[in-house]
């Protein structure tokens, strides 16, 4: 049985070239806004498998105005420093006059922490103006499905990832921190949508949830109609190409991209000026990109109260579905990469330690027929740190959704270190191996669809 893909192209083994979008845009967007003004965008099944859909060149995208040095580690990465003083705060707002970070998700977050080892640990020891972003990834085309066999580098979407956490000026905990991060951070990802003088944004995310919702049930390119897959090409290519825009506003405001990964120079604090210009067009790039109707997902992680994390020795994950601006617990729950079946559910939280692994986890290994398939899939023992880490660090072997939160968090040098990209108390911020490996791998995609 094949499908109607509201937004979904074929997926091959390789990225979609972006020197088809300039192209479409010149020439095909005039029947794809005509069709998009009448009946709904929508991903529909097909007859029969699609014999030639997105096969050669039909995938490609071409940017006129793309500089011939982009893209480089510092378009797509950004670190702010720990003791940055322009910081973008959770209330700064979006261009529909909302809040970054509402105090409404703030709320939801902290009481989903309320059943847990965390408790109000997040209200007790921080406010609403303590948190702010500490760093920004933006993803040239992330992944929709949860398998392989759903065409990740094709059936995705660009997206803006941005990471907040509470820091404290002027802090004592056994001596004087000029800036202290605690122990927590919250991971929230948006999908970037077409311009909307080009496809309207009402068709963008009504085509973009079709598509979501046909990959959710299981379905890959072979059972997706062939205009569908088509339309979810130049669609998702529109997104992309606004994602580049907004991406390459940033270059003309401070920041000049090296040719290697110098994650340390990313800003240069010291010209406070230039960090200022940067960090407004920053502003300007989140309230276009970041409006609360764009979120489709957001994580969070927290020590419980005390800020001594080596001794604490838990923290607790949690993950929300994001829908029409509001968010949604759901169960953390691990898939698995070749077929995108439920292999293991870790409920409402994660909870682990430095050797604690999640105790609804361990129960899954002990009772379920796929405990094997589970546990090749995450961490459960300290030896699995070493066998399963090439994998699960890799995201040519392991999508997001085939490893639970916890797991992705526990490579780094410090054992009670579970930060990706935040800081761990005042220390500069820990750039975990899994998100240096995302980055090149999206840098590769980002060149090889640019043909370059």
């Amino acid at each position: 049985m094949h499908h109607n893909l509201n937004t979904y192209p074929h997926y091959e083994t390789r990225p979609l070239p972006l020197s088809y979008l300039t192209a479409l845009l010149i020439f095909g967007l005039a029947g794809l806004l005509a069709a998009c003004h009448g009946e709904p965008a929508v991903l529909t099944a097909a007859p029969s498998a699609p014999q030639t859909a997105l096969v050669g060149k039909s995938d490609r995208i071409i940017f006129s105005a793309v500089p011939d040095n982009f893209p480089v580690a510092q378009d797509i990465a950004i670190i702010f420093p720990l003791h940055t003083d322009d910081r973008i705060k959770p209330s700064d707002r979006t261009n529909t006059g909302e809040p970054l970070l509402s105090e409404a998700w703030m709320q939801t977050v902290n009481n989903a922490y309320l059943n847990t080892v965390v408790e109000d640990a997040v209200e007790q020891e921080n406010v609403y103006d303590d948190w702010r972003v500490v760093s920004v990834r933006f993803t040239p085309c992330g992944p929709l499905g949860h398998h392989f066999g759903q065409s990740p580098d094709q059936l995705c979407w660009p997206q803006v990832r941005i990471v907040w956490q509470p820091v404290l000026k002027d802090f004592m905990l056994f001596e004087h921190r000029p800036q202290y991060a605690d122990d927590r951070a919250i991971h929230a990802l948006y999908h970037v949508m077409p311009a909307p003088e080009v496809i309207d944004t009402e068709t963008s995310h009504s085509f973009l949830r079709s598509a979501k919702e046909i990959l959710a049930d299981g379905h890959t390119t072979e059972s997706i109609s062939e205009d569908s897959l088509n339309r979810f090409v130049e669609i998702r290519n529109a997104a992309i190409e606004r994602w580049t825009q907004l991406v390459l506003s940033l270059r003309t405001e401070g920041r000049a991209p090296g040719n290697t990964i110098d994650w340390r120079m990313e800003l240069n604090s010291n010209d406070e000026e230039r960090v200022a210009r940067f960090t407004n067009a920053l502003r300007k790039v989140f309230a276009e990109a970041a409006v609360p109707n764009n979120l489709f997902e957001m994580t969070a992680f927290s020590l419980p109260e005390g800020r001594q994390p080596a001794l604490l020795d838990l923290w607790t994950f949690l993950a929300f579905d994001g829908e029409n601006g509001r968010i949604q617990q759901r169960d953390i729950v691990v898939r698995s990469p070749s077929d995108g079946a439920l292999v293991g559910n870790a409920g409402l939280d994660e909870t682990v330690g430095m050797n604690i692994p999640d105790p609804e986890l361990i129960e899954e290994v002990r009772t379920s027929a796929l405990a094997e398939e589970l546990t090749s899939l995450a961490i459960f023992t300290q030896d699995d740190v070493t066998l399963l880490g090439q994998a699960i660090n890799d995201p040519t072997q392991t999508l997001v959704p085939n490893t639970s939160c916890a797991s992705c968090h526990r490579f780094n040098r410090l054992r009670f270190d579970f930060h990706n990209l935040s800081h761990l108390e005042d220390r500069e911020l820990t750039i975990a191996p899994r998100v240096v490996n995302d980055v090149v791998h999206e840098l590769k995609w980002l060149r090889d669809a640019l043909g370059r």
